[in-house]
């Protein structure tokens, strides 16, 4: 418990980069992963950290969840060790914000409308983003960049792409609209309008966010996407030896050999 409570006392990120597409987005997990490491040395050597960071009166629950009914704490509680959230947690299958994905899952045809929830990103620059990461919070680029290159991997946001004036002229062409019925974040919910040249239009919805646990990735996909993201740091082979770690790790008592092929020194080539 002193490692939970050390690590109450490490602060959250915000989503002001919403506005410029800065980098501290990518920061907020390392930077998360970093305090639980932080926590659990400082907790190993004595350093100590409240024991009711959950349920004080200054802790967790009543700082970000306003005050909690006893009832509904002890409801919480009595879950523990039982029900597992793992089950309901998304793999992001594209390398973009979650709250387009369903959007794009209904891509068909040149776009021309879509629909998405209520909270998105702000409008300001979403037809022209000012760098790549920009871009990956851009609606209106991620369809125009699949419907010109026929795919959005991590390499259709790099800066040279965003400036394409092929995908800035399609992305012009892209409008979307708020749908206050949509209850985001319980929903991620997408509705994709398409016009076509000879005057039809062509209409899809996506009811659940590609990934999650209404529509799950195979193994096989997920395999495919870390391999993607492997490749520009280590070789396939090296890809292969820690996906060949993970598939035996149930049995493992260790997890040393999947480190070691992690880091660029025990991934060989």
């Amino acid at each position: 418990m002193r490692a939970f409570g050390i690590c109450g006392s490490q602060a959250a990120g915000i989503i002001e980069y919403l506005a410029d597409g800065s980098w501290t987005k990518r920061l907020h997990p390392g930077w998360a992963a970093h305090g639980g490491v932080i926590a659990a040395l400082l907790a190993q050597s004595g350093f100590t950290g409240p024991e009711t960071v959950f349920e004080g009166e200054h802790g967790f629950y009543r700082a970000f969840a306003g005050e909690v009914e006893p009832e509904r704490l002890d409801g919480l509680l009595a879950s523990l060790g039982r029900v597992w959230e793992l089950d309901q947690l998304t793999f992001k299958p594209y390398p973009w914000a979650r709250s387009p994905s369903p959007t794009w899952t209904a891509r068909c045809g040149c776009a021309r409308r879509a629909a998405c929830g209520p909270r998105t990103s702000p409008r300001s620059g979403k037809h022209a983003p000012q760098n790549g990461y920009a871009a990956k919070f851009s609606l209106p680029f991620l369809l125009a960049v699949i419907l010109t290159r026929g795919r959005a991997s991590l390499a259709e946001f790099e800066d040279d792409v965003v400036r394409d004036q092929a995908v800035l002229a399609v992305a012009s062409r892209v409008g979307y609209e708020l749908d206050p019925t949509i209850d985001y974040p319980r929903q991620f919910v997408g509705h994709l309008r398409v016009r076509l040249r000879d005057g039809r239009v062509v209409e899809e919805w996506q009811d659940h966010p590609r990934g999650g646990p209404d529509s799950p990735m195979g193994r096989d996909e997920i395999e495919a996407k870390f391999r993607g993201n492997a490749s520009l740091a280590i070789s396939d082979n090296a890809a292969s030896r820690v996906i060949g770690h993970v598939r035996s790790l149930a049995p493992e008592r260790s997890l040393d050999t999947l480190m070691r092929s992690l880091t660029r020194g025990g991934a060989g080539s």
